[in-house]
């Protein structure tokens, strides 16, 4: 075989090895981690904790004793040894002993106990209105498999999440203060007189547990009654928590809610006010004939409005991610996105993640005005639905408070994952290797 058929097909040999290399199938590499982001108690008004009390305190004498005064002691005689035994030549005669002789019990002793408390039971709880967030994700790294990398090439990590049971809930605020007076007292004893033989006798037990509520106002339930002529108000602070579970379509966390009980309830007795201000005669009246009551109400018009508290929160979350290498190098990215980083030199390179979370907060608290309207005539009633109407003519809510900010969450740092990098095949060692044998051959062969 001439050399340049053998070099022919050596060049065609690593050729081939060239082709199968790249031709060997490869997969991206991938990591995965779960991350939790949680905050609680956070404040609904301004960025901060909210205010929360919860107090429980006993205020008064509390006690658990017992004790025992004299005693009683057990009398016995002495055993005395009359004639010891006494043993000759190996034969012993029996000790003549008198036994002790139990002659019984004696003394008094007086026992008891007793345990209780009497005062002032005390709880108050406030919550200046808080908030509460949960959002768990589930994240996912992925980069070329070391085949799919040319030398030199930038290393592109792709990034990537799904949410898990994210959660949202809001508590207005709220107060409640309860004082009960407590008589709590247990006692028991007993006497015993022994003079050989006992005699014990009990003393009448003492069980007393009674609880006075003196103090109880919630301010979820408590409403103050103003009523001054024809002007009656009613105020109370409303009952309203919102809460919600998963994002929407814009990656939001949204919860709202109304107050089941109306902030404020005012009601003015117009007809009053009309024969007061101008003089005119009570449209209604109590007469008493013969014993007899009768009474009668020509008109009566009451107006008057019903003032709730409406609220909306919104969670606008974006998560991030701070990807640091082993070789120095450091970006962060929106975990979503893609970045880009230079070929590491090292077969294998540590990255590090820590992800944070970028949110925006945002209440928005309205008060929306129903305004009532009730007409009786001649005891017959009839009733306009005014609120229907104002709202059938798009009167808004009235917004008090509007701000945005964010809420802190701590920053979580996964655990490492290794990326590697490009190494030469070892069919491409191979056919190098071939075609540096064919080099040399020829070199042999070709004269000086």
């Amino acid at each position: 075989m001439s050399m340049q058929r053998v070099r022919g097909t050596l060049v065609a040999l690593w050729g081939g090895c060239l082709i199968a290399f790249w031709q060997v199938p490869v997969q991206a590499a991938m990591y995965g981690s779960d991350v939790a982001f949680e905050t609680t108690d956070q404040s609904m008004w301004a960025p901060g904790t909210a205010g929360i009390l919860d107090i429980n305190h006993f205020i008064g004498p509390q006690w658990n004793e017992s004790g025992s005064i004299g005693g009683i002691v057990e009398v016995t005689t002495p055993s005395v040894t009359l004639i010891p035994e006494v043993c000759l030549w190996g034969v012993c005669t029996p000790a003549v002993t008198i036994p002790a002789i139990d002659l019984g019990d004696y003394g008094a002793e007086i026992s008891g106990s007793t345990d209780g408390e009497i005062g002032f039971d005390l709880a108050l709880t406030a919550d200046s209105g808080s908030v509460n967030v949960a959002y768990p994700v589930g994240t996912t790294f992925e980069w070329p498999d070391p085949q799919d990398l040319s030398a030199g090439a930038p290393l592109l990590i792709s990034t990537s999440f799904a949410e898990g049971a994210t959660a949202m809930s809001t508590n207005f605020p709220e107060a409640s203060l309860t004082l009960d007076f407590v008589f709590d007292v247990h006692a028991e004893g007993g006497f015993e007189v022994c003079v050989a033989l006992c005699g014990a006798l009990d003393f009448p037990t003492i069980d007393i547990d009674e609880t006075i509520n003196l103090v109880d106002i919630d301010s979820n339930t408590t409403a103050i009654t103003f009523d001054v002529g024809p002007i009656t108000t009613t105020a109370q602070i409303p009952d309203l928590d919102t809460s919600t579970a998963g994002t929407n379509a814009s990656g939001d966390l949204v919860s709202s809610g109304i107050g089941s009980d109306p902030l404020l309830d005012v009601d003015v007795d117009l007809d009053l006010i009309a024969t007061t201000l101008l003089g005119l005669p009570p449209l209604g009246a109590e007469i008493g004939i013969f014993g007899a009551s009768v009474g009668y109400n020509l008109i009566d018009v009451l107006v008057g409005a019903n003032v709730q508290v409406v609220q909306t929160f919104t969670f606008d979350p974006t998560l991030m991610v701070q990807l640091d290498l082993s070789d120095g190098q450091s970006k962060t990215v929106e975990v979503g996105n893609s970045v880009l980083f230079n070929t590491p030199v090292a077969k294998e390179t540590t990255v590090t993640p820590t992800f944070f979370l970028d949110n925006t907060f945002t209440n928005t608290t309205s008060l929306r005005i129903d305004p009532t309207f009730d007409l009786e005539i001649l005891s017959a009633h009839l009733g306009l639905d005014l609120p229907g109407i104002v709202n059938g003519l798009g009167v808004p809510d009235i917004a008090v408070f509007d701000q945005s900010w964010a809420l802190p969450f701590d920053s979580v740092m996964a655990a490492d994952f290794t990326v590697r990098t490009p190494e030469p095949g070892t069919l491409i060692l191979l056919g190098t290797g071939l075609l540096g044998v064919v080099v040399s051959r020829r070199r042999r062969l070709i004269p000086a």
